[in-house]
Order: C-alpha cells, then sequence, then structure tokens
C-alpha cells in the first residue's frame, strides 16, 4: 500500500476498534473500504476517502453486474442531465438533490470499478474528464436559468469561467511536469506545497475546503435552495477554483520552459 495513503497517515482510520464492537467494525471497514480509491488524489482529504468509501459497495454491485467504466460514466451524465432538468424546470428542489446524488455517487464508482476490474482506458481520450467539464458546467448555466437575476447570471458566469480556467491551467501544468525531469517538476511541485508546513488538522481542513476535486461539488446541492444559497455555492466555486489556479500559476512560473522536439 502507498505509505502516503490517508490509511497509513490516518491509522485510526483502519485499524480494528477492540472491544464489543470491532466484529461491526471490521464488518463496516470491508463494506466501504478504501481498497480500490485514487489514493494519489485523497492526501489528507478525509471528505474525499469519505465519499470514496461511501462508493465502495456501489461501485462492487455495478463491476459484478458487469458495467464498465465508461458506461458508469455516460449513467451519470445522464444522471446530471437530468438534475439541470430538474434546475430548469423548477420542480421540487429535491428532484435536483436525488439526480445530483445519482451523478456525483457514479463519478466515484467509475475510477473504482476502472481500478477493480484493471480496465483504466489505454488511450489518451479521458472520457471521465471531458464528461466532468460538461456536467458543471451544464448545472451551472442550469442555475443561472433557474434563478432568472442578474447578479446569479454574473455569478454563474464567474463560477463557469474560473472552473474551465481551473481545468485548462491543471492540463497545462501536467503537461509540462511530462516533459520535464522529475527533479525539476518535483522540487517545484514540493515548493507550491505549502501547506506541508501545517499542522494535521489543518492540512485536513485545507484539503477538504481549500482544494478541487469531487468532493467539491458538494456545494451544488445548495443550488435549488434560493437565491442566496445558490450565490454562496457559486461565489465559494469561483474562490476555491481561482485559489487553485495561483497556485498552479506559481508552479508553473518556477519551471523552466520544455524544449520542443
Amino acid at each position: 500500500m502507498n505509505p502516503r495513503s490517508p490509511a497509513s497517515a490516518w491509522p485510526a482510520l483502519r485499524r480494528r476498534s477492540e472491544g464489543p464492537f470491532s466484529g461491526m467494525t471490521s464488518l463496516l471497514a470491508r463494506v466501504f473500504s478504501d481498497r480500490y480509491a485514487n489514493h494519489g488524489t485523497i492526501g489528507h482529504n478525509l471528505l474525499l476517502l469519505a465519499m470514496y468509501r461511501f462508493a465502495f459497495p456501489f461501485a462492487r454491485a455495478l463491476n459484478a453486474l458487469g458495467m464498465t467504466p465508461n458506461q458508469i460514466t455516460a449513467l451519470s451524465c445522464a444522471a446530471a442531465v437530468a438534475a439541470a432538468a430538474a434546475l430548469v424546470l423548477q420542480p421540487d428542489a429535491w428532484l435536483f438533490v436525488i439526480f445530483w446524488t445519482v451523478s456525483l455517487l457514479l463519478d466515484f464508482c467509475d475510477g473504482t470499478v476502472a481500478r477493480m476490474s484493471d480496465r483504466v482506458s489505454r488511450n489518451a481520450f479521458r472520457f471521465d474528464h471531458m464528461s466532468d467539464l460538461a456536467k458543471v458546467s451544464l448545472v451551472i448555466v442550469a442555475a443561472g436559468w433557474r434563478h432568472q437575476d442578474t447578479a446569479l447570471w454574473l455569478f454563474a458566469s464567474a463560477a463557469l469561467f474560473a472552473f474551465l480556467y481551473y481545468a485548462v491551467i491543471s492540463q497545462e501544468l501536467k503537461a509540462v511536469r511530462l516533459q520535464l525531469p522529475e527533479t525539476n517538476a518535483g522540487s517545484a511541485i514540493a515548493s507550491g506545497g505549502f501547506q506541508s508546513r501545517f499542522p494535521a488538522p489543518v492540512r485536513v481542513l485545507y484539503a477538504a475546503l481549500a482544494t478541487v476535486n469531487g468532493h467539491t461539488l458538494l456545494v451544488f446541492f445548495a443550488l435549488p435552495f434560493g437565491r442566496i444559497p445558490a450565490a454562496l455555492a457559486l461565489l465559494y466555486l469561483t474562490a476555491v477554483t481561482l485559489f487553485g489556479v495561483l497556485i498552479r500559476v506559481r508552479i508553473l512560473l518556477s519551471l523552466p520552459k520544455p524544449r520542443r522536439s
């Protein structure tokens, strides 16, 4: 197991409890496992870890049914489209909550099933990444449409720009890292990880609140419940993605320009 995974960083999350509840704890650990989670992205993010654990039994069921990761991703997209339609058509707000829950759950299942069944994509096209961009963009636009408020449209536009720019700059950094010697890229990434100097509890909060991953999209659950909750959710998404952009720009500025072959 990866020595930097949350399993080793937080042993209390994995060791069996002693006493009369040890059997129940062991059973829950097997049912809600993080065995096939993407530990490379989890780090100190206990919220992300919890979401992977919650999705595990559903991923096992989908794998047992013979569903491929791309099929699960397609179902997640369909659920996101239904969630966006629920925002636009303005039925009961809980209809959006149900569809967005399904979309998020399946989003955590597709990668888990890929690692579980050893069906990780070998080609360069990342269907899951492209679908994430489409799902988030669609829901943000639908939120602006639902409330039909000038300020909300501005917040939605800012959130959409920030999210897409974050995606672009993240891919740019990944591409540059692949072209540079590991020593140069590694030292730059380490210098950009200032949060490593924080105490452990602060790193946990930082990972949950100031980083962008699947857990960030939990804020979308506020979108159908009025203008103020929707505005706060969109402002938060804008702030956290722009913060991520600034960190990545800082790292890119510290790296040399790769030579083109």
